[in-house]
C-alpha cells in the first residue's frame, strides 16, 4: 500500500511518521522517501515544524506558507556555508509557470546548438 492511502485532507487529520511505520509496515526513510516522490510528481502532502504528521493540502494560500516554510529550512541548512550557494526565488503568478533559463553555446559558425533563452 501507499502512504497516500492513509494520508487524509486537513491538518486536524494529519498521521504522524510513526503512524505511517505501524499502517504500512515499511521502514521510517523508505515512507518519507515515497512522500518526496509523491510531492515531486505532483501531490501537495503538507507537513510542519509546529505540526506532528502529514496531511493533504487544503488550499493554495496553505501550500503557498508551506512552500515558504521549506524555502526557509533551506537557507537555513545553507547558511553555514557562507553564501557560496545561491537560490533564486521566482515569483510565481496565477496561470503562469516558471521554466528555467537554458544557455547553449555558439559554434565557429555562428549558429546557436541546442536550446536558448526565450
Amino acid at each position: 500500500m501507499s502512504v497516500l492511502d492513509y494520508i487524509k485532507p486537513g491538518r486536524e487529520n494529519a498521521v504522524s511518521r510513526e503512524a505511517l511505520h505501524a499502517l504500512t509496515r515499511r521502514q521510517d526513510r523508505e515512507n518519507r522517501e515515497e512522500i518526496e516522490a509523491l510531492r515531486r510528481a505532483g501531490y501537495r502532502i503538507m507537513s510542519s515544524s509546529g505540526a506532528k504528521g502529514y496531511w493533504l493540502c487544503g488550499s493554495d494560500g496553505e501550500w503557498l506558507r508551506f512552500e515558504r516554510e521549506q524555502v526557509r529550512r533551506a537557507w537555513k541548512c545553507l547558511a553555514p556555508f557562507g553564501g557560496k550557494y545561491a537560490i533564486v526565488q521566482v515569483e510565481q503568478r496565477p496561470g503562469e509557470i516558471h521554466v528555467r533559463e537554458h544557455y547553449r553555446r555558439k559554434s565557429g559558425t555562428g549558429q546557436v546548438e541546442g536550446q536558448v533563452r526565450l
